[in-house]
């Protein structure tokens, strides 16, 4: 928005119940002396239309006619235009599309973001069976209700608006073009409270084995911890927080992967490969892959047990060339990783995160 004001648009699905992941994260951001400005605008859509007419049914709201709907939005923006220059952080959360008849529509927004100007775009993103689970609760989804399939195509075009039509589109306050990053509803608020805090803070992306883990419980203790340090230097997206089922399959299969590949890798700087244990991981392989090819930066920090086997007499590890192929370094315990962060330049951020 400009130099003393941050402003960050959130979309993402209904049913995603986003609310509590941006109430933790303002929660946190008064630990840290800031306070962040939510303007909820489906919120203050609905309490316009009861303003014009107080017969008006918020379940409703979408049999009305675009152009209905449109001059609502308008005002609400208006209102945010006003109000939005008076704030250090400010936060506009929203939904792109909607899903209502069973039609893709869109939401109407676009054509006033320029009248706020937001330096950075958000889509939350969550397990279609979580969000099909949060619009059950909902009175005014109950007859309109989609299928898992169907809210994964929804999810995918939310993200894609938001992404390309939206943030591609738009230009900041400062001539450049906004930055654009896909959150699963479960992240930590820090990470969502960096963004305000720290504006050009690096994403990275966690990446692991997950399918073929042996000793789950001590293997994901260990990659916990090490996203615990991750979070100091960088913003983390794991892909654990997107709670898919392992057993998942069909349409919510591939779209985890979409969601993995086109979004966790390709809008973060950087591919972590954690190992804690010696196990085929297709997944992480092919996110190590897809990472380099896009140009982003890989690491591998393998501390399994069973790469002690690997040790040579002269200190050296009997590795493949692949491993290193793809890789800016790879580390063998934790610690050696981390120095290296430090001796490349990299500094801890500064937050209080409890």
């Amino acid at each position: 928005m400009g130099e003393n004001n941050r402003v960050i648009l959130c979309t993402g699905l209904p049913g995603i119940e986003k609310g509590r992941f941006i109430a933790d994260t303002r929660k946190l951001a008064k630990l840290n002396g800031k306070d962040i400005k939510i303007y909820a605008v489906g919120d203050m859509l609905l309490s316009l239309a009861r303003e014009d007419d107080p017969l008006f049914i918020p379940d409703n709201v979408l049999n009305m006619p675009s152009s209905r709907l449109e001059g609502l939005v308008r005002s609400v923006y208006a209102d945010i235009e006003r109000d939005i220059g008076n704030h250090e952080y400010s936060l506009i959360t929203t939904h792109a599309t909607f899903f209502w008849r069973k039609v893709i529509t869109d939401s109407g927004n676009a054509r006033f973001l320029e009248k706020v100007r937001p330096d950075m775009y958000i889509t939350i993103v969550q397990a279609p069976e979580l969000i099909v689970s949060g619009l059950q609760k909902s009175t005014q989804w109950k007859s309109q209700m989609p299928s898992e399939d169907e809210v994964c195509l929804w999810q995918n075009i939310e993200a894609m608006a938001t992404e390309k039509y939206w943030a591609g589109m738009q230009k900041t306050s400062e001539g450049k073009r906004p930055r654009f990053l896909v959150l699963p509803r479960d992240s930590e608020p820090e990470d969502m409270l960096k963004l305000f805090m720290y504006p050009d803070v690096e994403f990275v992306y966690s990446a692991f084995p997950m399918t073929q883990l042996k000793d789950e419980e001590g293997s994901y203790a260990k990659i916990r911890e090490f996203q615990r340090r991750l979070r100091e230097y960088f913003g983390v997206i794991c892909p654990r927080k997107l709670n898919i089922s392992l057993a998942a399959s069909g349409m919510v299969s591939n779209q985890t992967v979409h969601m993995d590949l086109d979004h966790f890798v390709k809008d973060t700087t950087k591919t972590i490969y954690y190992v804690p244990e010696m196990v085929p991981s297709t997944g992480g392989i092919t996110e190590v892959t897809t990472g380099s090819m896009e140009a982003r930066d890989i690491y591998q920090v393998i501390t399994a047990e069973e790469a002690k086997k690997l040790l040579l007499p002269d200190g050296s590890r009997r590795i493949s060339p692949f491993v290193s192929y793809n890789s800016r370094g790879v580390f063998w315990d934790e610690d050696s990783f981390f120095r290296y962060l430090e001796e490349a330049g990299y500094k801890k951020l500064e937050m209080k995160r409890k």
